[in-house]
């Protein structure tokens, strides 16, 4: 009730590829290329896309609000 859906992020460690986008620890990941992050197996599919690079949407909240980061992962 309230909550947004999706994913909060834990401790990320400064070198990882989650801190160079600029994510931090207590941002939620909503949405990935446009799929709602609901549950476990869709958070799954987030570091997927990561591993596979290339073009990347990631609609987060942060602060009590939502921002699109658009990517592209070499």
């Amino acid at each position: 009730a309230g909550r947004p859906s999706g994913f909060r992020l834990g401790n990320i460690k400064a070198d990882s590829v989650l801190a160079k986008m600029g994510l931090r620890k207590g941002v939620v990941i909503r949405e990935v290329n446009g799929e709602a992050i609901t549950g476990p197996d869709q958070a799954a599919l987030f570091f997927q896309t990561l591993k596979e690079g290339g073009d990347i949407a990631i609609k987060i909240n942060r602060r009590r609000r939502t921002t699109q980061i658009n990517l592209n992962i070499g």
